[in-house]
């Protein structure tokens, strides 16, 4: 029962379809939080290029599966959290020559000379293939068999110069792990499986007795055993627990479990299956959980602006004012100078638009095109002379030059040896530095700026102008009306003269009339009546009617000209309502919108003043602006890191902001895995080195996590795993100390009693994975303890495996000395018992 050396050799693991992608996500969690895991980061690497060492995870999509994964392989639950770990299964592409030379590539990868040579440790030569797979249709065999045989195991056989090409040397090796729905269930479709299944079996068996490349074991999972029906997550954890064991507990070339990798050369019978139920305490996990824990203070610690040991800030503040600060002129663009240059232009604008008639239909769009116009030269220019003071007062000056010594500064008071600096206070400082230059308006001004519209409104104009076009239309057309006057005058005349006529005529003959007696003027008219009536010629004054109608019309031209004088007069007062230059609506609705021109040039002027200052300061914080988002870029990981340590506690049951003195580990007891930690194994690996400010500041200056401040992305928060990793390593695991010593005191006390009461509690109760109708041809199940050196020989432990009937010769040292394994294995059945 001598402890074997761990012998990891390469491994690549296949997860076939959904099923098989579940069981490497599983594995990596489990491996990886309990610090099993090995990683190889190459020199200059970059995000996403940190790979496993000696293990790697390949995923192949099941074309028959229904619902498929959507190539999400980096998914799962916490991804974020997960990331990493969950990069490194691969996925090759469809094609079945790409796929070959895809894990062709990968094992080469793994068994290449030069790194192995670089090893410390005396790795031997070879690779296992694991292949994880779930049948849920008999398609799904054929496609598989084919699968493994052209893409997987002869490729590897045939093309690898690194491995010997004899079949079932111990140089390459592979094990297949096939998991059921229901094998044994009475319907056509399972009868129909294992008929496939069988010949599925035959085939690799065959090719073992012909020498050909072959599987040297298949294992048998089963949803429904002796024990009782089991959950899909039952069973993947417990074939992921499985591979754990085979990968990691170091019994690779262990006389007693060689068999669990392949068949011996004289016995070809390749089926098996296997139970498998675990105890553990792990110091590993126990440590990360600590350094969870540790790590969320550091980062609050590192973010903190005002910590209790701030470091040395002065020689950084030196600098900003040196660099930065002093150099800056407040001096650009004082005073409304640029408002005042366009003032000629605006002067000149308004005349232009007061010179457009009114008259014309499209007057509205002349007046917006001369606007608009008017508007992009005076902004141009206010443009070009802002721009020209610009350059002329940077041309003066040359702040990147003067900003040259502060990324030094920053490295320096960041990780300084004896004092370091936290982060939260430089990006205080340099908060601060910023905020002294940036320029600021007052609130005066702001107020105009936000509150001035920044474009012309030219609905209002149109509307005044619309009205005034509907006021023409419904007026007298002043030049319209002038055709109609002669008309007017005629028939005037015509209409009169009947009338002037007939009482020519009345006057004539009623009146009496004394030549002699009469006057000069009334002789006069009582001759040019009858002149008119024609009454001295003939009794009948129609004769000389057309006297009468011209003299009528001759009346009539006087009375139209002063008829239309009084019309126009009237049509002008109207209109001048309209365009008086003074009070007229329409000069009203363009001296506002003038107005609205002169105001958004105004806040045109007052803004690019207050741009150009921000231009030239900015200019001078440019550097420093530089540094600052670098420096929020960390803060920003910080953050997002101290977020994922909060879901690693989580997934443990665990609160960082506060004690659980009753806090039971979560999934302590999932029917496979048992676990034993308890909090106060975790308050005494916390005392191993403790959350306090003092150690925050001594951890700042050893790890000096700042190194990559400058780049996109700092490796020390990008990856959480790694991160908790690196700060286990500070912790000391005190209770196997405590377990080594000699007597019996208080721990091995504990870890005697919880180890015997697993061991009463489960060796003899749980079953194997895959269940055997027929027991001709299925070996006696055989059950092995693997353990650690420490806990065998606590008290009452062999007493308890030899009443369990787990004999000397099946109690086997393991590698994790936090680990107690019960295994219960059928191996060598017969295929013959699938039937």
């Amino acid at each position: 029962m001598s402890a074997k050396n761990t012998n990891h050799r390469p491994t690549i693991l296949i997860g076939y379809g959904r099923f098989g992608l579940e069981i490497l996500r599983q594995f990596l969690v489990s491996t990886a939080t309990r610090g099993v895991l090995v990683w190889d980061t190459p020199e200059g690497a970059g995000i996403g290029e940190r790979r496993l060492r000696d293990l790697a995870l390949l995923w192949l999509p099941d074309p028959m599966e229904d619902e498929g994964v959507g190539g999400a392989v980096l998914g799962g639950n916490r991804a974020e959290l997960m990331r990493d770990l969950h990069r490194q299964i691969e996925s090759p592409p469809d094609n079945s020559k790409d796929i070959q030379a895809f894990i062709k590539n990968k094992a080469e990868g793994l068994l290449n000379a030069a790194q192995r040579a670089r090893r410390q440790d005396n790795l031997p030569l070879g690779l296992d293939v694991m292949v994880l797979a779930h049948t849920h249709d008999r398609r799904t065999l054929g496609s598989l068999q084919l699968l493994l045989k052209d893409s997987v195991i002869e490729p590897l056989y045939k093309g690898i110069p690194q491995l010997h090409r004899d079949v079932g040397a111990d140089a390459i090796n592979f094990i297949q792990v096939i998991d059921f729905e229901n094998y044994w269930e009475d319907s056509d479709s399972a009868q129909k499986i294992r008929e496939h299944f069988m010949s599925y079996i035959d085939f690799w068996q065959r090719r073992r007795e012909v020498n050909l490349p072959t599987f040297g074991r298949i294992y048998l999972v089963d949803k429904h055993t002796v024990n009782g029906v089991r959950e899909e997550s039952e069973r993947i954890d417990e074939i992921s627990l499985f591979l754990e064991f085979l990968i990691f507990e170091g019994q690779r070339d262990s006389e007693a479990l060689q068999t669990l990798y392949q068949a011996r050369p004289d016995d070809g019978r390749l089926l098996a299956t296997f139970g498998i139920r675990l105890l553990e305490r792990s110091g590993g996990l126990l440590k990360r959980l600590s350094a969870a824990r540790f790590g969320i203070g550091w980062l609050d610690y590192l973010n903190s602006a005002h910590p209790r040991f701030p470091g040395d800030i002065k020689p950084l503040r030196e600098a900003l004012k040196a660099c930065c600060l002093d150099p800056v002129q407040d001096d650009a663009l004082n005073g409304d100078f640029l408002l005042a240059e366009c003032q000629p232009q605006l002067s000149l604008l308004m005349k232009g638009l007061e010179s457009l008639s009114t008259d014309n239909a499209d007057w509205p769009q002349q007046v917006q095109n001369r606007c608009e116009q008017g508007l992009r030269k005076l902004q141009g220019d206010l443009a070009g002379q802002a721009q020209s003071h610009i350059q002329q007062t940077l041309a003066h000056s040359s702040f990147a030059d003067a900003a040259s010594s502060l990324a030094g500064q920053v490295e320096a008071v960041l990780h300084n040896d004896r004092q370091p600096t936290t982060l939260g206070v430089v990006l205080h400082e340099l908060e601060m530095a910023l905020g002294t230059l940036k320029p600021t308006l007052g609130n005066t001004d702001e107020a105009r700026i936000l509150s001035t519209p920044n474009k012309v409104d030219f609905s209002k104009l149109r509307k005044t102008h619309a009205h005034y076009r509907r006021f023409l239309a419904m007026q007298l057309d002043i030049q319209g009306i002038l055709k109609w006057w002669p008309l007017f005058a005629l028939l005037f005349g015509f209409g009169l003269s009947p009338w002037l006529a007939g009482w020519l005529e009345a006057w004539l003959h009623l009146s009496v009339f004394d030549a002699a007696t009469a006057s000069p003027a009334m002789r006069f008219v009582h001759d040019a009546a009858q002149w008119l009536s024609g009454y001295e010629s003939s009794g009948f004054p129609g004769k000389y009617y057309w006297r009468v109608t011209v003299v009528c019309v001759m009346m009539g031209i006087p009375i139209a000209y002063f008829l239309h004088r009084g019309v126009r007069r009237e049509v002008l007062q109207a209109r001048r309502f309209w365009t008086d230059v003074e009070h007229g609506r329409l000069v009203d609705a363009l001296r506002a919108l003038l107005n609205t021109v002169a105001d958004i040039q105004a806040t045109s002027a007052k803004q690019m003043q207050a741009d150009a200052a921000i231009s030239i300061r900015r200019e001078a914080s440019r550097e420093l602006a530089l540094l600052y988002e670098h420096l929020k870029e960390r803060r920003r990981e910080i953050s997002w890191l101290r977020g994922q340590l909060h879901d690693f506690l989580d997934m443990y049951g665990l609160d960082a902001e506060s004690s659980t003195e009753n806090w039971v580990r979560l999934g302590n007891n999932s029917g496979i895995r048992h676990a034993i930690e308890q909090y106060v194994d975790l308050q005494r690996i916390d005392q191993t080195n403790p959350a306090i400010p003092e150690r925050f500041q001594s951890m700042q200056a050893e790890k000096k996590p700042f190194k990559q401040w400058g780049e996109r992305y700092s490796y020390a928060f990008l990856y959480p795993l790694q991160f908790i990793d690196d700060l286990s390593r500070a912790y000391q695991e005190p209770l196997e100390q405590e377990l080594a010593k000699l007597g019996s005191g208080d721990e091995q006390t504990t870890r005697a009693r919880e180890l015997c009461a697993f061991l009463n509690r489960h060796s003899g109760d749980f079953s194997t994975a895959f269940r055997w109708r027929m027991r001709d041809g299925v070996p006696v199940d055989n059950v092995y303890c693997l353990l650690p050196s420490l806990w065998l020989s606590l008290p009452a432990v062999r007493a308890t495996l030899t009443d369990q009937g787990v004999n000397e010769d099946h109690c086997i040292v393991g590698a994790d000395g936090s680990r107690a394994y019960l295994l219960r294995l059928q191996i060598g059945v017969e295929s013959s018992c699938l039937n």
